[in-house]
């Protein structure tokens, strides 16, 4: 391990001691540039491997304010596989719902009945991983009724990735939420099946394109180009439907390992 805790970048001098020969390694480091503002956390991601040319002496770049993990080999050149560490990736982009909506938008045409008053605001209190968030306020009054919110307009490859969004509720609820991605197609419309809300803490649910894929044939995600999510009460249920509130935070695209 090693650590640069200055604002400039270094080469770490670094030598292994012991009976063992050791000619190469991967470095994985740890960094500001590594920093994901979706999870709002750093992950190490791997560098340029290192080879000696004096055995047990690796030099290690080092960028500012960074730490690097050293995993040395014996081979002469670092192996790669199954049995070394995969690098975190970091969240590529997304909607985190800090200032404003961020272009999301109820949509009027969907609401079931046309009837149903539900109204789409800005929280500055509620959120997760912080605060910030969509705030859906939905006057139930019976079964078979839902609200949608969709985002248009995008052109996103989901190859190797997912979609994952946080909600949380407040109030009465024994329906379910569908998150939902699209493509071209006008049959590529898929969901990620019927997410209950069985509490009123935070819940993440996850879009896997691999199964949406697998579900609808028509669906392409390698361009997906709007996603959503409908809140529905359902067809039947032992709650009886009153205004709910939804919480609606980080919709990223992330990595699917």
């Amino acid at each position: 391990m090693a650590i640069n805790k200055d604002a400039a970048p270094h080469l770490a001098k670094i030598t292994v001691k012991g009976d063992t020969s050791y000619k190469s390694a991967l470095v994985y480091v740890l960094s500001a540039a590594a920093q994901d503002t979706f999870n709002m956390a750093a992950h190490p991601q791997l560098a340029a491997p290192v080879t000696t040319t004096t055995p047990n002496e690796f030099s290690v770049p080092l960028p500012a304010h960074a730490v690097a993990m050293i995993v040395p080999s014996t081979q002469a050149a670092a192996p790669s596989g199954a049995s070394w560490p995969r690098p975190a990736a970091v969240t590529e982009t997304g909607w985190t719902f800090d200032k404003d909506k961020e272009g999301w938008t109820l949509e009027v045409a969907q609401l079931k009945p046309t009837t149903l008053g539900a109204k789409l605001d800005w929280s500055a209190t509620e959120g997760k991983p912080k605060a910030g968030s969509l705030s859906l306020e939905i006057p139930f009054t019976g079964r078979m009724q839902q609200a949608q919110i969709t985002m248009g307009n995008q052109t996103l490859d989901l190859t190797g990735k997912k979609l994952q969004m946080n909600v949380r509720r407040k109030g009465a609820f024994d329906g379910g939420i569908m998150f939902f991605a699209g493509s071209a197609s006008d049959k590529s419309w898929t969901t990620a099946g019927w997410s209950l809300v069985p509490t009123e803490e935070w819940m993440t649910i996850i879009f896997d394109p691999v199964a949406a894929k697998a579900q609808n044939p028509d669906f392409d995600p390698t361009a997906v180009l709007y996603l959503g999510a409908i809140f529905s009460t359902g067809d039947k249920g032992d709650t009886t439907p009153g205004t709910v509130t939804f919480y609606v935070d980080h919709i990223v695209v992330a990595s699917a390992q």
